[in-house]
């Protein structure tokens, strides 16, 4: 590390006073970044921050406020997080798993090309999930989203590793191609009232063979069934 680097490290250590995200250094690294919703900062040591914490004061996190930090591997959130916003975590590429039971939406390209990304907790609050929000993340596996209503185009695709997806009742809208190339996918839990055929939201994924529908209708079908009752529905 520099010295110009470890000049602002260490004036960042003192700022706690100003508002400012703390980052607390040992041996050359920012161990803990201590994020109170300035971007300035994370971009600045985006090479150096290994963790993250989100500070109570926050609700939102800023567009773009993290990205490119390719050595963040954790972040540790909260309660009061709403929204992630449009790119905050995009192109963290170490960063593994993240929290977000209390956020209600999900910018554009949030997390595109978190690749280490396994484990999401979605929470029972998310009502949208923006476009690309999750594109690239080839290492997610399952996808549970109790609340979710709104999914916009290209929200996973590439998500290659994923296996089984499982959407509400109340799920309104999938945007086009938001699975697309998912080519592990199994299974979908999903209401039929929802256009998903039309628009490709499975295209590319060879492997989907069992669709749970739930709703109005209760019953387990094969993929290429469910593919002609949604096209008899519209």
């Amino acid at each position: 590390m520099n010295a110009r680097v470890v000049a602002t490290v260490l004036n960042l250590i003192m700022a706690d006073e100003q508002g400012e995200s703390r980052a607390f250094v040992i041996e050359g690294r920012v161990l803990l970044l201590d994020y109170m919703g300035d971007t300035d900062v994370t971009y600045r040591l985006r090479n150096l921050v290994d963790c993250a914490r989100i500070n109570e004061c926050v609700n939102e996190i800023r567009d773009e406020a993290f990205m490119d930090c390719i050595q963040l591997v954790r972040v540790g959130s909260h309660d009061g997080v709403k929204k992630i916003g449009d790119r905050s975590f995009s192109r963290c590429k170490m960063l593994r798993n993240i929290e977000l039971s209390s956020v209600v939406g999900i910018g554009m390209l949030a997390f595109g090309g978190c690749r280490a990304l396994a484990d999401v907790d979605f929470g029972s609050k998310l009502e949208e999930i923006g476009f690309g929000a999750f594109c690239g993340c080839s290492s997610l596996r399952r996808l549970h989203f109790p609340s979710v209503y709104l999914i916009d185009p290209l929200a996973f695709q590439g998500c290659v590793e994923v296996t089984d997806v499982e959407f509400p009742v109340w799920l309104q809208r999938i945007g086009s191609c938001a699975f697309k190339g998912c080519t592990k996918l199994q299974r979908i839990v999903t209401p039929l009232d929802v256009d998903m055929i039309k628009d490709e939201v499975f295209d590319g994924c060879e492997n989907l063979t069992k669709v749970e529908l739930v709703g109005e209708i209760n019953e387990i079908v094969p993929y290429f069934e469910f593919e002609k009752l949604e096209r008899g529905r519209v």
